[in-house]
């Protein structure tokens, strides 16, 4: 993050006309991470084989298993953080399982991270976990948090329920 303006770093670079990798130094995610976009699945073979010569790469399978074998609350979280970064579109069924358990936690850092991972993925069907908490969680933090969401997902154009 630029430390004056406060800006996340993104790079993206396009491979070829209908692939693209997008690099993005997080501050919310307190993470790096690289994303792919393609029109096809077919397209990203090759380069995500090239990627896995120099970079981690995670996919789903890896993403849900980071989730489930997360030994703090902290470790849950970001684990959430990065499958809602890598949620599939338009909609996954376990990723929303998993976030919305995250969102329902009763450890509080477990649902503030959540909240972050249910903007990433943008999956609208966590709209009415999003209202709850921002309607009554205990933490005022968090409700603000969620609230917030909710209106990004307004402006974003994320259909309502």
């Amino acid at each position: 993050m630029d430390p004056e303006t406060k800006w996340e770093y993104k790079i993206t670079w396009a491979c070829g006309a209908s692939v693209q990798f997008h690099y993005t130094e997080d501050e919310l995610a307190r993470a790096r991470y690289i994303q792919t976009s393609a029109r096809t699945v077919q397209s990203l073979k090759y380069p995500i084989q090239q990627a896995k010569v120099s970079l981690p790469v995670l996919e789903l399978p890896q993403l849900l298993e980071d989730v489930s074998q997360a030994d703090t609350s902290r470790n849950k979280g970001a684990a959430l953080i990065r499958l809602g970064v890598s949620a599939p579109r338009p909609y996954h069924e376990e990723v929303f399982l998993l976030i919305g358990a995250g969102l329902r936690s009763s450890d509080e850092t477990i649902r503030g991270m959540s909240i972050i991972a249910a903007f990433y993925s943008l999956y609208s069907e966590l709209r009415p976990l999003l209202r709850s908490l921002a309607q009554s969680d205990p933490l005022t933090d968090l409700r603000t948090r969620a609230e917030s969401i909710l209106a990004a997902f307004d402006n974003l154009g994320v259909a309502s329920e």
